[in-house]
């Protein structure tokens, strides 16, 4: 008898950055995902696993198990976090982008200065918004915070969400959609 194994694939439009992105996690950690096959097509063709999305299993669990989810995934960020760089953004392009940019691209950063004067902007203008508004209503605005913050750029995934993290049959979690992963 022949014994043949099926393997069921997963297609999905993507940006050479993330199939770089996936490709530099893959080297660079013991977190799983999908594994790539021709990562030089246009598409990313990938491994389907066979599981849950977190949000839909999450309170099907035990509170063991959420605390055995929860602790692997701060493994798999203090895995990411350690990955640093000197140079801000997606692997290979350099771009930013992601859910706290509005899902905007911007181009990529002339240095890390030019980022952290970025966020210190975009931050202040949030604040200044808001002490417009406590004038307005006739309240003292609140002091702008300046915090103190090391500002080497780590591997950040970006969108990580309950969407994004699969538990697998066996109880594994895989980390899902890459696309706005970079330095950060």
């Amino acid at each position: 008898a022949l014994n043949r194994v099926t393997r069921s694939l997963v297609v999905k439009d993507c940006s050479d950055w993330e199939i770089a992105n996936m490709m530099f996690v893959h080297e660079n950690t013991t977190i799983p995902l999908p594994r790539i096959h021709h990562p030089h097509l246009r598409w990313l063709l990938m491994d389907c696993i066979n599981g849950e999305m977190l949000y839909e299993c999450w309170h099907k669990m035990s509170l063991f198990m959420q605390f055995r989810v929860a602790c692997t995934m701060r493994l798999y960020v203090k895995q990411m976090r350690s990955l640093q760089n000197t140079v801000v953004g997606t692997i290979g392009s350099g771009h930013v982008g992601g859910a706290l940019f509005n899902f905007d691209r911007y181009p990529p950063f002339e240095s890390q200065e030019h980022f952290r004067r970025f966020c210190e902007w975009v931050a202040y203008q949030g604040w200044r918004a808001r002490a417009q508004l406590a004038h307005s209503t006739g309240r003292i605005p609140p002091t702008p915070p300046h915090p103190d913050l090391d500002w080497t750029p780590v591997f950040t995934h970006g969108d990580l969400n309950s969407t994004n993290i699969l538990l697998d049959r066996e109880g594994h979690l895989w980390i899902l959609d890459w696309a706005t992963a970079g330095f950060y």
